[in-house]
C-alpha cells in the first residue's frame, strides 16, 4: 500500500523592502522581510535612546504609543525603578527615600526636632500686651500642644522650659489668666502650684467635664438653661400642671421633666 501523497504548497519570490534582496517563500505565508535582521532594522521601527545606559534601540510604534519602549533591556528598567539614596538629616546615614522620608529612625527625627524647638515654638506664638496665645495645635479644652520627641507636650510647659528651664518637680501648671491658649511664663498668666490649688481653680471656673451645669454651658444640644430648670420646679411645686404640659411647653421629652424634678439630672441647680 503506497503512502498518501501530499502536494507541495506553491512558492513565490518576493522582494525584501529593507535590503532589496529576493527570497523565496510559500505563497500563503505573510512574510515581508528576508531575514530577522532586516525585520529588526526596518524603517517601521522607531529609534529610541535608553535613559539609563544611553544606547540606541528599536521599538515598535504600537509599543511607544502606549507609553512603553522606554528602556533597552530589563536590567536598565530595574535600575531606573530603584529608590534614591539620601542622607539622614540628623546623623547622615544613607537611607532609601520613600517619598518624604528624611530620617533613618525615630530617634534621629526626635533629636532633629528638639534642636529646632526654640525657633519652631515661638513662631507659633502670637504675643500681645496681655496674653501670648499659641496658634498651633490645641486640644479640646483649648490648651496648646507642641510636638516633641514624637509626643505632644503642653505648649505652656514648653514656654516655661525655654524661659526658665525645667518646671518644678511635683507641681502642676496653672493659668492665672484663665485663657487656655496663653503660654506667657508670668505669675499672672502661667505659673506652677500644687494639685489641690489646680483642682480648686478648675472647680471655681467650672472646668470639670461633669455635672449638668457644665453641660448646659458647653453643649449646644441642651435645650434647658438653669433658669428654666428653676422655673419648672417652682411651677410644678405650686401645682396645677403636669409633666406632659411642661414637656410640651419647653419642647423636651416627658422623661426629661421627670428626671429634673426628681433631681436625677440638674442636681446642682437649686
Amino acid at each position: 500500500m503506497s503512502a498518501k501523497y501530499t502536494p507541495r504548497r506553491p512558492r513565490e519570490n518576493r522582494l525584501c523592502p529593507q535590503c532589496g534582496g529576493t527570497f523565496s517563500v510559500q505563497a500563503a505565508r505573510p512574510k515581508t522581510f528576508c531575514t530577522v535582521a532586516c525585520r529588526q532594522t526596518s524603517t517601521t521601527r522607531i529609534v529610541r535612546v535608553c535613559p539609563v545606559c544611553g544606547h540606541n534601540f528599536l521599538a515598535k510604534p504600537s509599543v511607544v504609543a502606549v507609553g512603553r519602549g522606554i528602556f533597552c533591556s530589563n536590567p536598565c528598567y530595574r535600575t531606573s525603578t530603584r529608590r534614591p539614596t539620601v542622607p539622614c538629616l540628623e546623623c547622615g546615614t544613607p537611607i532609601v527615600s520613600y517619598g518624604a522620608r528624611k530620617f533613618c529612625s525615630r530617634r534621629c527625627a526626635g533629636a532633629y526636632q528638639a534642636r529646632g524647638t526654640l525657633e519652631g515654638f515661638w513662631r507659633r506664638v502670637r504675643k500681645t500686651d496681655d496674653c501670648w496665645e499659641y496658634t498651633g495645635l490645641r486640644d479640646r479644652d483649648g490648651y496648646g500642644l507642641f510636638p516633641r520627641n514624637n509626643k505632644h507636650v503642653p505648649a505652656h510647659v514648653i514656654a516655661w522650659e525655654l524661659t526658665y528651664g525645667p518646671p518644678p518637680t511635683g507641681l502642676e501648671s496653672l493659668h492665672g489668666c484663665d485663657n487656655p491658649p496663653c503660654v506667657r511664663p508670668h505669675p499672672s498668666h502661667v505659673h506652677f502650684g500644687t494639685h489641690a490649688e489646680n483642682m480648686a481653680e478648675a472647680a471655681a471656673r467650672n472646668r470639670f467635664r461633669t455635672g449638668p451645669s457644665w453641660r448646659a454651658a458647653h453643649r449646644a444640644c441642651i435645650k434647658l438653661t438653669p433658669d428654666d430648670v428653676r422655673a419648672i420646679r417652682t411651677r410644678y411645686a405650686t401645682g396645677g400642671i403636669s409633666f406632659l404640659q411642661l414637656a410640651l411647653e419647653y419642647a423636651v421629652g416627658k422623661s426629661t421633666i421627670e428626671s429634673l424634678l426628681k433631681r436625677k439630672t440638674w442636681a446642682d441647680i437649686d
